[in-house]
């Protein structure tokens, strides 16, 4: 005799349903997240190494015709944004249930290239005035360093031209959601209804649900 329950069939729990008001608040908050981008920016420029200049009669040349350093720096801002756009992706996929899907891939592209770019304009900045000073007073021999800058050709907003590192954010976030939508055990990619755990779906026997009954 076989038992029915393993021919039970158990309908999709209903998911977790969207607000307006609070996906808007949502929203907001994943897009703030850009402004983490001046701690990533002072993260940044404390890691990559100054690149090194020396005092001449006429002003200052580097040290060396193509400085290893920036492509140190370049290297250190790609993987700092591909991480961070990786743990931003994982904290608002945790927390912002009803943003999952298409809207929350937009959401942290633009929160990821906008934390880049203030990065990027903000980590240069640290120490540059210190030594633009030391550049005017030092005597020829002098060897400074400079702060470090990504080799970037231009950067702007409109109409959009950004390249580069200043992309890794971006991709960093909307690969980790993609992957994470992957595995989700969920179609509608929310959690159902109920705050803890499922909902409760009565079983439904084969013969009520049309099929055969076992015996």
């Amino acid at each position: 005799m076989l038992d029915e329950s393993e021919y039970a069939w158990v309908p999709e729990p209903t998911p977790e349903p969207r607000r307006p008001v609070l996906v808007l608040l949502q929203s907001l908050a994943v897009l703030l997240a850009g402004v983490l981008g001046f701690p990533l920016g002072l993260l940044w420029q404390s890691i990559a190494p100054n690149v090194p200049v020396l005092i001449v009669q006429d002003g200052a040349i580097y040290n060396d015709s193509q400085p290893e350093q920036f492509m140190s720096g370049d290297g250190w801002f790609a993987v700092l944004g591909f991480s961070f756009g990786v743990v931003l992706a994982v904290i608002t996929w945790a927390l912002f249930r009803r943003l999952r899907g298409p809207l929350l891939l937009v959401l942290l592209a633009v929160a990821g290239t906008v934390a880049a770019v203030i990065a990027w304009k903000f980590g240069r900045e640290l120490g540059l005035d210190a030594y633009v000073k030391e550049l005017h007073s030092a005597p020829v021999g002098t060897e400074l360093g400079k702060p470090n800058d990504l080799r970037i050709q231009a950067a702007r907003w409109w109409p959009p031209k950004l390249e580069g590192v200043l992309l890794l954010p971006a991709l960093g976030s909307t690969l980790t959601v993609t992957l994470l939508a992957a595995w989700s055990r969920w179609p509608s990619l929310r959690a159902p209804r109920s705050a803890g755990t499922p909902e409760a779906a009565p079983v439904v026997g084969p013969d009520e649900a049309g099929g055969p009954a076992f015996s």
